[in-house]
């Protein structure tokens, strides 16, 4: 039986607003293209993975790359969304652009979309460089939005979709979400992504309740039990069926030992 992974499905969500709004996605995150192109280019998306060197390598596998025509010049804009802060690896996303370049020939502009992470915390790496005696023998970097630091209510009038359509990820108020909700949903209402964005609401909603419960968890069973095994952390993070959580939640005064708890868990996973 397949399990429906909230975070996979929200990951192919915001990937299909990239490939359907590619230009918006490119000028939201560098906003200068719109002075620098005159007119939009012809964008098409191109294969998310390299082509091998050897049988036995890894695919390396981004996002959404497209390619860019304008005039006689091209680009490829590489746009990667970041669901996990953690996840992300710019060693990764270096060598990716590299085969991209080798492979088409073209200039490669990486853009990261970071939904999750802040550029205040930094944990995402920004740059990766080496030099020698004086000599820089390497650099890379990249375009990156951080959508916690961007105040929502800035792009409620936005025209540019894409903006509409982030805004459930972006800082605002408690009180504040439904005039969010509302600005996003009256900016894509022309184009029949509504249920896309409440589907994305509500997904942002579900993820924070498993988050809280998790942390629940994780802040509770030390209190009665003593210090939480490495194992049984690992397995409360992994969680990720609301309604589980919540059932070992209730059944939470009944746990008198790790072992009970590890029955409890093991019946989740």
């Amino acid at each position: 039986m397949t399990i429906y992974d909230p975070i996979q499905s929200h990951d192919q969500n915001i990937k299909t607003l990239i490939v359907e709004n590619a230009w918006a996605a490119i000028t939201f995150a560098m906003p200068k293209c719109l002075e620098y192109f005159q007119r939009e280019p012809e964008i098409e998306p191109i294969r998310e993975e390299t082509l091998k060197t050897f049988l036995s390598d890894s695919f390396l596998r981004m996002d959404v790359p497209l390619l860019a025509k304008y005039e006689s010049t091209a680009f490829i804009f590489l746009v990667e969304h970041q669901h996990g802060p953690y996840k992300f690896s710019i060693h990764q996303l270096d060598r990716y652009v590299s085969h991209l370049e080798e492979e088409y020939e073209r200039d490669v502009i990486p853009i990261v979309y970071f939904p999750n992470a802040s550029a205040k915390v930094g944990s995402v790496k920004r740059a990766t460089k080496s030099a020698f005696m004086g000599k820089r023998y390497h650099y890379f970097t990249y375009e990156a939005l951080f959508l916690k630091d961007m105040w929502a209510k800035k792009y409620l009038d936005s025209n540019n979709i894409i903006a509409r359509l982030m805004l459930p990820f972006m800082r605002y108020s408690s009180q504040d979400w439904l005039e969010v909700l509302d600005g996003s949903i009256k900016g894509v209402n022309e184009i029949k992504e509504v249920d896309m964005v409440r589907t994305i609401f509500e997904q942002k909603r579900l993820e924070g309740e498993i988050n809280e419960g998790r942390q629940t968890l994780l802040l509770l069973l030390p209190q009665k039990l003593g210090p939480t095994p490495p194992e049984i952390e690992g397995s409360i993070r992994a969680l990720t069926d609301l309604d589980r959580i919540h059932s070992i939640l209730t059944q939470f005064m009944k746990i008198n030992n790790w072992h009970e708890l590890r029955q409890l868990l093991n019946g989740a996973n």
